[in-house]
């Protein structure tokens, strides 16, 4: 198990090029001063900061999205979610090192015919792997804060 890997997660996302964590709850409009993310703006109601090339989770490069929707939900939005596109060889590769980096085997979720995932459910955050189809089939890593209910 990578206790480093670990210990990490329970803070937040570690950015392995720009040497930085992105501390779980820091609202958007911090996280911009974090590495050095690219901010595009694809309508009135989406927002999405990008860093491009970013390596995370002890080697996987990755251009990591965390987005923001406008409205009641999006007004103090804060880091609980990140994402990005991944190819097959990296999900396979991933998958089989995240195993053994976890101690343990990613949790199986078929979801249709097409599309299923690996989860693993850590301490601060939950790590998926999914395959998804979509015009065609595409793969993504999706790393998401856990909820707390009591406060």
């Amino acid at each position: 198990m990578n206790q480093n890997l670990i210990e990490n997660l329970k803070k937040g996302l570690f950015l392995e090029i720009s040497n930085e964590i992105i501390p779980w709850k820091t609202p958007f409009n911090e996280l911009k001063k974090i590495g050095n993310p690219e901010l595009k703006k694809y309508s009135e109601q989406r927002t999405d900061l990008i860093w491009e090339n970013e390596t995370i989770l002890n080697g996987l490069t990755v251009s990591l999205n965390v987005m923001n929707w406008a409205g009641i939900g999006g007004l103090k939005k804060k880091f609980t979610y990140a994402y990005s596109n991944i190819s097959e060889q990296e999900f396979k590769e991933t998958k089989t090192r995240f195993d053994s980096e976890f101690g343990k085997k990613g949790k199986y979720k078929k979801i249709n015919e097409l599309e299923h995932k690996f989860y693993w459910n850590l301490e601060q955050c939950k790590i998926e792997l999914s395959e998804r189809d979509r015009f065609g089939t595409y793969w993504t890593i999706t790393i998401v804060k856990k909820k707390k209910f009591w406060f």
